[in-house]
């Protein structure tokens, strides 16, 4: 009876503190961490499937994961446990619900990734690299390798057995042996990533008559060797250059970089786009052995956005876009589908988009500042496709890439093609918020 009178007593006390109707406990958010990021704070787990050990590098923030041999997944799946408060960033630096990364590790360069609190500014970034033992399956698709002054590029393909280049924190790469077979001098140097350039000066001592053996080792592996192997003085060639002069006037001198320029060859630049009748041309003249310039830009050239085209002879030997005018204007300097990071220089491709696909556009002048400085999409044109009688606008959809290295980000537009849009070749230009409408790109996209 007492202990029911005591219960009873308990039971009344409760309920008494308790408001019919209170109202509900506002739960706050959990404030964000300050100190140290560490790996815990973002990831629960980290897993790959198939993986043989995974081990976790705390001063690089890296995972290295030994893949077991005869490995035969094209791509490694990476599973990412994460805490409740974490997300993982996409490409184009937005917040994704994806756990799962599908990557291309055959020789490729780490996995870069990166972790960032749904609210709040705390992110870190995480590499994965993959790593085998045993022999690795490379394939050199050139036995005759062109030198330049200051690079070699080997011309690898990579099958089973090859992870990441490099393959491990700290590493140096690929290491290389390049062996003369008839003197037994031997040049070591080393390859950073899967492209297998050597940025030493190594002309003088490859360039000969010689034949050479070159073995290549992947770090913890055994060395693969290719015999018979002739180093030649590479061809002229013109680069892509990333020059920040995108747009030329009439009275400009072009001046294009590239490497091994012969002096008594001719050479030559072809303006065309997909509205000229047919390409013009200039003559190209050697200042050096990395320079041409183009003089006179043809006077009856008409203003706008060109592919320029240039040829040591009749040998094509690169290329590159440029907007020609009277005076600085607003113009459209690249459009281009995929990775972001092509920000940074200019497409010589022509596009071609799905209905429903999206692309990038970098107007001129282009959209930048400092790392801190604050980039609207105000600031960017909209699209005008024009096919015919039929003409679409597309509005953009900011995106930002962060040169880190530059210290620097630039602002370009995303743009969707409308799904009911009909199949065709449509004019680019773009309406700016001056109210000019530019020029057409040097290429139509193509909707299909």
């Amino acid at each position: 009876m007492k202990q029911t009178f005591y219960l009873l007593f308990i039971l009344i006390t409760f309920l008494a503190s308790c408001k019919k109707g209170s109202e509900p406990v506002e739960i706050l958010p959990s404030p964000e961490p300050t100190g140290d990021l560490t790996a815990t704070e973002f990831l629960k787990d980290f897993n790959v499937t198939g993986a043989k050990a995974i081990s976790f590098d705390t001063a690089t923030q890296s995972y290295l994961v030994d893949l077991p041999a005869g490995y035969a997944s094209e791509k490694a799946e990476v599973r990412l446990e994460l805490q409740s408060s974490i997300a993982l960033e996409d490409s184009l630096g937005k917040l994704s619900q994806d756990n799962v990364i599908l990557y291309n590790y055959h020789g490729t360069r780490p996995l870069l990734f990166t972790l960032r609190r749904k609210s709040g500014n705390r992110r870190l970034n995480f590499q994965v690299y993959f790593r085998f033992s045993g022999t690795p399956q490379i394939e050199l698709m050139e036995k005759q390798v062109q030198v330049y002054p200051s690079y070699t590029q080997l011309s690898l393909t990579y099958g089973s057995n090859v992870g990441s280049i490099p393959s491990a924190p700290g590493n140096e790469g690929a290491l290389v042996k390049i062996i003369n077979t008839r003197t037994g001098k031997t040049i070591k140097t080393s390859f950073q990533d899967q492209f297998g350039v050597m940025y030493n000066y190594l002309s003088q001592d490859l360039i000969t008559d010689d034949l050479m053996d070159v073995e290549i080792t992947l770090k913890g592996q055994h060395p693969v060797t290719f015999k018979n192997v002739k180093f030649i003085k590479g061809k002229a060639v013109v680069y892509p250059s990333p020059s920040y002069k995108y747009q030329f006037l009439y009275k400009d001198t072009i001046k294009v970089y590239g490497d091994n320029f012969v002096p008594d060859q001719k050479y030559s630049v072809r303006f065309s786009n997909d509205f000229l009748d047919q390409p013009m041309t200039a003559p190209a003249r050697i200042v050096d052995g990395n320079y041409l310039h183009v003089d006179k830009i043809p006077s009856d050239l008409p203003e706008g956005s060109y592919l320029l085209s240039f040829y040591e002879s009749e040998r094509f030997i690169g290329n590159g876009s440029f907007h020609v005018s009277f005076h600085e204007t607003n113009a459209i300097e690249s459009i281009w589908k995929g990775d972001i990071a092509l920000a940074t220089g200019r497409s010589v491709d022509a596009v071609t988009v799905g209905r429903g696909e999206s692309f990038f556009v970098k107007a001129s002048p282009v959209t930048y500042g400092y790392i801190d400085s604050q980039i609207t999409v105000d600031m960017l044109p909209r699209l005008r496709l024009r096919s015919g009688e039929k003409i679409v606008e597309l509005d953009p959809e900011l995106v930002i890439f962060t040169w880190a290295i530059a210290g620097f980000k630039i602002g370009v537009g995303k743009y969707t093609i409308p799904s009911n849009l009909p199949a065709g070749n449509y004019n680019a230009h773009g309406l700016f918020v001056n109210n000019s409408e530019s020029k057409p790109y040097w290429t139509k996209i193509k909707v299909k």
